[in-house]
């Protein structure tokens, strides 16, 4: 019989007697099969959970694994044991407070596919941080060790949908540029959660908790479309979502530039979020065509700013906008 133990440091002189290695973890990617996209820089730490053979024989509950070199080291120091089960979830930002909750599984079924409920409040970071998480899957040690484990691959993946916007001036003339100076979400999903043990856990809204997220304003000229940074929205659809524009055209005598001499009054207009089936680790950019009919004039006699989303599983800006 082999007993687990649990709290070794890096300052016992020996391994264990049945141990032949530490653990510890490598080949740390987000979504594997981009990882020419995005790789490794994206993550310097996440936090570590695992468990041997059941949950509750926890190993691992939040420790920090930072890189070193080319190895990824908990903070706390364990180690494989022959013949047995382990299994590993990651989660990352791993500093500061972004927001995200983990409630461990307590049971383990026969098909499990994740280390728990994942819970995450978007108010905290103010749509401003991605989510990310992993799953080892399970890594069974031979019964008998004549060799050290390899170190554990940790495959991330985004949790969550990444948003912005492009607004493109139809105003047909480069000498007026358009000044958005707030684009903002209300009533997105502000708080949900996830049930990772489940093969296609999907985000549910949690205390009907809905969210106001600010956009950066942009310049508008008519030689290019102009995008506002990304936020990050948790992929839950809700009812009552809505995107609050304000605009404001400006004359400038030059051929180019963004100073220039107020030529309209600002413009306001809140409009329904269209219909979108968020995904999480998928790109969506909203596209609106700014004209005349909609940005100049007396704002209850606008048209209304309509949008196009792009949706993209690329987690990137490739995407092509056509302009006139």
């Amino acid at each position: 019989t082999i007993l687990l133990t649990a709290g070794c440091t890096e300052s016992d002189k020996d391994l264990p007697s049945a141990a032949l290695s530490a653990i510890e973890f490598d080949n740390v990617f987000v979504d594997n099969l981009t990882r020419g996209i995005i790789t490794t820089e994206n993550i310097d730490a996440f936090k570590l959970y695992g468990f041997v053979d059941n949950p509750s024989s926890v190993i691992f509950n939040g420790v920090l694994v930072s890189k070193k070199g080319d190895s990824w080291i908990p903070s706390k120091t364990e180690y494989w044991y022959p013949g047995h089960q382990y299994r590993f979830s990651g989660i990352a930002p791993a500093h500061g407070t972004s927001g995200w909750k983990f409630l461990p599984a307590t049971l383990l079924p026969e098909d499990y596919y994740g280390g728990g409920v994942l819970e995450f409040d978007i108010s905290h970071a103010h749509g401003n941080t991605d989510l990310l998480y992993a799953y080892s899957s399970c890594i069974s040690t031979p019964e008998i060790m004549t060799e050290p484990m390899p170190p554990v691959a940790m495959d991330f993946r985004h949790m969550l949908s990444r948003v912005h916007f492009t607004y493109i001036n139809e105003l047909g003339n480069h000498h007026y540029f358009i000044n958005v100076s707030t684009t903002q979400l209300r009533n997105v999903c502000g708080k949900a959660s996830i049930d990772l043990t489940q093969e296609n856990g999907s985000w549910q809204q949690k205390d009907y908790a809905t969210a106001w997220i600010d956009l950066d304003g942009v310049i508008v000229r008519t030689d290019a479309p102009a995008t506002t940074k990304e936020v990050f929205l948790i992929p839950c659809n809700i009812s009552g979502s809505e995107i609050y524009i304000q605009t404001q055209i400006f004359y400038t005598p030059e051929d180019s530039g963004t100073q220039g001499y107020i030529f309209s009054d600002m413009a306001t207009q809140t409009v329904k979020l269209p219909e979108v089936d968020f995904k999480p680790g998928y790109t969506y950019n909203f596209i609106a065509h700014l004209t005349a009919d909609n940005v100049l004039g007396d704002g209850e006699k606008l048209y209304p700013i309509t949008f196009t989303v792009t949706e993209s599983p690329r987690w990137d800006s490739t995407i092509t906008i056509d302009t006139p």
